[in-house]
């Protein structure tokens, strides 16, 4: 753990670097990412698609944990329910047309794409890599920069043969290790853009550079109002 304190300033500032074990306790699984691919669901159906794990100190989303939140251009995950046109994997969840599980404990490559519609299939396309989590309280600003350096890590996989399956581990070290290179510079750079100074009676502190600083379930800013 890391701790910040300017030692000159009149209320005290820090930034805290919450250990893992910390970062748990706020969100127990891992962000998912889903690797491109189409999958077609029958009514009532559903389909594993391959997946990688984003937040390595975190657990795996295990069965009947929902990824309902997704970090996705419009068009890079979409959903189309029979003819019809098609809707961004966001909507069709928010919808209820389609559900998305972890199979953590049992399969940490894929999560499960369920079809929640009994009379209709639907069909599942991932264009580009894309990130899911449990539900909107996860930060996704860390995963939005990231997004470049993952489309280049978790390409198409065509016609994947069994004897190939080791390389999801290979891909999936290559996405912590490149993700967590990111998070760490984030943690160096926030360290410093925090300042030591005196600061007016009664008026809470504000940083124009707050935004710069990473938004992370590892971080917190604490401050403390001068109530002289």
């Amino acid at each position: 753990m890391r701790w910040l304190i300017p030692l000159a300033a009149m209320s005290l500032i820090f930034v805290a670097t919450v250990p893992s074990a910390a970062e748990a306790a706020v969100h127990k699984y891992q962000r998912m990412v889903i690797a491109p691919g189409i999958y077609g669901l029958r009514p009532g159906g559903s389909s594993d698609a391959e997946a990688f794990c984003l937040d390595e100190a975190l657990a795996a989303p295990i069965p009947g944990v929902a990824l309902s939140r997704v970090e996705a251009e419009a068009l890079d995950a979409t959903v189309t329910v029979a003819d019809a046109s098609p809707i961004t994997l966001q909507s069709a969840i928010d919808r209820h047309i389609i559900a998305v599980e972890g199979l953590g404990g049992l399969d940490f490559a894929h999560i499960r794409l369920k079809n929640l519609l009994p009379d209709r299939a639907v069909k599942v396309e991932v264009k580009a890599a894309s990130v899911l989590a449990e539900n909107d309280d996860y930060p996704m600003a860390d995963a939005r920069k990231f997004t470049p350096a993952l489309r280049d890590i978790v390409r198409p996989q065509l016609a994947r043969r069994e004897e190939e399956a080791d390389e999801h581990k290979v891909v999936q070290q290559r996405v912590w290790t490149a993700f967590n290179a990111q998070t760490d510079a984030a943690f160096a750079e926030a360290d410093w853009l925090i300042t030591a100074g005196p600061m007016p009676p009664r008026t809470a502190w504000r940083s124009t550079d707050l935004d710069r600083c990473p938004r992370s379930s590892t971080v917190i800013v604490l401050c403390y109002e001068d109530k002289r």
